[in-house]
Parts: structure tokens; C-alpha cells; sequence
């Protein structure tokens, strides 16, 4: 190769090397190729979402199917979120602990309102970075059988909508039998999720015994105070994230919900307490369909169906626990 070639040619790989370091490729081979990220997220305000590629930050303009629209210096791209990190305003909203919830037996996980003898809690949890970890002391004032530990983040969104809330079921453990006045601990690893993203509240322990919630006590904190934290809510959120498929009790079908009022503030009226529908549940842990089990005479059906095809996701649960592909759900809309 004669020098004026070899220059011009060495001139054009630098450029080429320097252009691909300035911005992440967005081709559709590319994302396809991206299979390896297990954690899907769920967005939560749409007018503040971003997805991260290549270390790079795009916002969400709109939402078509089971694709995101963005903006990427001015031109419209269709992205699949399932192959992306979305994060919302400065808040991500995670689905990392859902990875725990795959060897949960969901049938012990309901919740009702009886409770059952008492835990003392020893030590607490408190707010912390990436890469924490916790050991959560415990003592049952009576034997517990067949127990579980699960875990409540609460957090409010850091942003201009204060009142939206991150309320996610984050880690769920078997104990097996507790004997009664016995000091036990359990480790509580929590290091993907993204702390430095939320305004910390709290993070509750629950305990669950033959399916019955615990009355548990902070030692650190009064005991009312621990009350209105640990009991707000778990009922729905239990339920919500512990589904079971009609035809099999022994395969939870785990999910993540998302209130689409959010979306349409000004129509909040038109959506309906709840409904019951069957999901179809692609390959990828996405709902591909949704069939109503009642009738919605109020509210345009295919607008409900798009919403939520477009902001309802599963989470991807670890190689090997394959997700069923129909099930029956209860959706309930917040107002």
C-alpha cells in the first residue's frame, strides 16, 4: 500500500473509531442483539422517561404497542424496551428483586387481614447505596410455621409529580419453621437495585406464616410507627405480585403492575375499578394480548388495551422458570 493510501486509509478507520465513541449505534441489528440485560422496568410517567443505551440517555417521546418511541437528535426511533435500562426522571423504578420472587411459593405469600403472634425486629434497615446488603435480626414470640420474609420499598418519585410512589415488593425469602424466642437472622442482598435514584422512605420486613401476615415490631422505632408502615398496603401489593396460573398452583406467574391513570390524568373518571382479563404472555415476559372478562361499555376498550400492552410488563424471571403463557389477572386502577 503506497503512503498516500495508507494515510487516507488509517484517516478514515480513526474517524470511523472516533464516530462510534461520540454516539452508540441505534440500528435494529444492533438492538436486537442486545438479549443479555434479565430485568425489565417498568415506566411510570412517560412525559419524564428515559431510556439508557450505551451509557447514553434518550427521552421517551411516546409509547406504540410494546415498542417506546424516542427522540434521538430529532428523529423518531421505535425501540423495544425489553432489550434497555429505562429510568425515570432521576428515579428508576426496578424490577431486580423480582429475581427472588421466582423461588417463592406463591400460595404462602397471600395476604389477609389475621395475624398471627408477633416478631421482634432487632438492628433496622435503613437507606443505603448500590452494593448494600442487610441482616435483619428477628426473634417469634410463638412457633411460626412455614415462614417468609418479604421486603417493602417505599419511596417517593424525585421529580415535578411528588405525588406519584414506589411502592415494590423487593426481596422474599423462605425461612422454613421459626421456634419461638429464638434470636435468628437472615441476609438480605439488595446491591442491584438504584438507590441513589429514589427519595428513600422506608423499607419494610413482613413476615408470613401459612400464609397469614405476622405482626411484627421494630425495636428501633415506636410500635405504631412501625404499624402504619408495614401494614399499608401489603394486601394489594401481595396479591398483585404473587399470581398464580388457574391450571397450577406450583408455577407463579409474577408481574408488575402499572397504573395507566397516570397517563390520562383527565379521563381518570372513565377507568373502571378493576378488571379481570386474560393475558397471553409472549416469549420475551411481555403481555402480547389482553381479553376483558367483563364488559366496558364506558371506556373505550381498545384505548385500555393499548395502554396496557404498551406500560404493563413482566418481569424476566431467571433461565429455566418458564412463564406460562396465559393467565388470569385482576387489574386495579388507583384514583
Amino acid at each position: 500500500m503506497n503512503p498516500s493510501k495508507a494515510l487516507l486509509y488509517y484517516t478514515f478507520v480513526s474517524l470511523s473509531f472516533l464516530t462510534v465513541l461520540a454516539k452508540p449505534a441505534l440500528s435494529s441489528t444492533d438492538i436486537d442483539q442486545e438479549k443479555d440485560r434479565p430485568t425489565y422496568y417498568t415506566p411510570l410517567h412517560p412525559s419524564s422517561l428515559f431510556i439508557t443505551y450505551k451509557n447514553e440517555k434518550f427521552p421517551v417521546i411516546g409509547v406504540k404497542g410494546s415498542k417506546v418511541l424516542i427522540d434521538d437528535d430529532g428523529k423518531q426511533r421505535a425501540l423495544s424496551t425489553t432489550r434497555f435500562e429505562v429510568s425515570i426522571e432521576r428515579a428508576t423504578r426496578f424490577a431486580d428483586g423480582y429475581m427472588e420472587l421466582s423461588e417463592a411459593k406463591s400460595k404462602n405469600l397471600r395476604y389477609n387481614t389475621e395475624t398471627t403472634g408477633g416478631v421482634r425486629l432487632a438492628g433496622g434497615l435503613q437507606s443505603g447505596s448500590a452494593g448494600k446488603s442487610y441482616t435483619v435480626n428477628y426473634t417469634a414470640d410463638s412457633d411460626l410455621k412455614n415462614a417468609y420474609i418479604a421486603l417493602i420499598l417505599s419511596a417517593n418519585i424525585i421529580g415535578p409529580d411528588r405525588r406519584l410512589r414506589v411502592d415494590e415488593v423487593v426481596f422474599v425469602k423462605e425461612l422454613g419453621d421459626i421456634k419461638a424466642n429464638t434470636e435468628e437472622s437472615v441476609k438480605v442482598e439488595l446491591s442491584r437495585l438504584h438507590w441513589r435514584d429514589l427519595s428513600m422512605r422506608s423499607i419494610t420486613p413482613i413476615f408470613i406464616s401459612d400464609g397469614k401476615e405476622v405482626l411484627t415490631n421494630n425495636s428501633n422505632q415506636p410500635a405504631s410507627y412501625f404499624y402504619q408502615q408495614a401494614h399499608r398496603n401489603h394486601k394489594s401489593m401481595l396479591e398483585n405480585y404473587f399470581l398464580t396460573n388457574e391450571s397450577s398452583d406450583t408455577n407463579p406467574v409474577l408481574y408488575s403492575s402499572f397504573d395507566p391513570i397516570v397517563s390520562y390524568p383527565d379521563r381518570l373518571e372513565e377507568y373502571p375499578d378493576s378488571v379481570t382479563a386474560i393475558v397471553s404472555i409472549g416469549e420475551n415476559g411481555k403481555i402480547e394480548s389482553f381479553e376483558p372478562q367483563e364488559k366496558l361499555s364506558h371506556f373505550p376498550m381498545e384505548d385500555l388495551n393499548r395502554d396496557l400492552k404498551g406500560w404493563f410488563f413482566l418481569p424476566r424471571l431467571e433461565k429455566g422458570n418458564a412463564i406460562k403463557s396465559k393467565a388470569k389477572v385482576e387489574i386495579k386502577f388507583s384514583k
